[in-house]
């Protein structure tokens, strides 16, 4: 799962550099806590982003979802890609196609959005998940 704060260069200059700072400290600590609570590990964090992965599709999905909620008690609006398959790593970093599809997705993504693959909608057949019609979990 890629995350992504939506326009964050403009919310930091509407904040200011200290406001933002703690709103940033607190956003970053409530959505390691979900990653954990959900089972999945914080890969990296981008500076207004996470990349975190999960065993199921489903965990991403719910905590994505959840995410969507944080953000926007903290004020702001996140967008989310979630793909499913495997990485690599080069060193501290986590590298391949799906961190490619990952990233891609999340970038594609609207704000307050979570952009999905076609095999991770696939993955959650008949577990209530809703999806539009460019596999948007809505």
């Amino acid at each position: 799962m890629f995350t992504d704060i939506v326009d964050s260069t403009q919310e930091a200059a509407r904040y200011g550099d200290e406001r933002w700072a703690e709103l940033l400290m607190r956003h970053d600590t409530a959505v390691r806590e979900e990653i954990d609570r959900r089972r999945g590990e914080c890969l990296k964090f981008t500076g207004d982003g996470y990349l975190a992965t999960f065993s199921l599709c489903e965990d991403a999905l719910r905590c994505a979802a959840a995410l969507q909620g944080i953000a926007g008690e903290h004020g702001f609006a996140i967008r989310c890609g979630v793909p499913a398959g495997d990485y690599e790593t080069a060193g501290d970093d986590a590298v391949g196609l799906t961190v490619i599809i990952a990233s891609r997705l999340m970038s594609t993504a609207r704000a307050g959005r979570i952009l999905v693959s076609d095999a991770v909608s696939t993955a959650v057949a008949g577990a209530n998940f809703q999806f539009g019609s460019w596999k948007e979990l809505t």
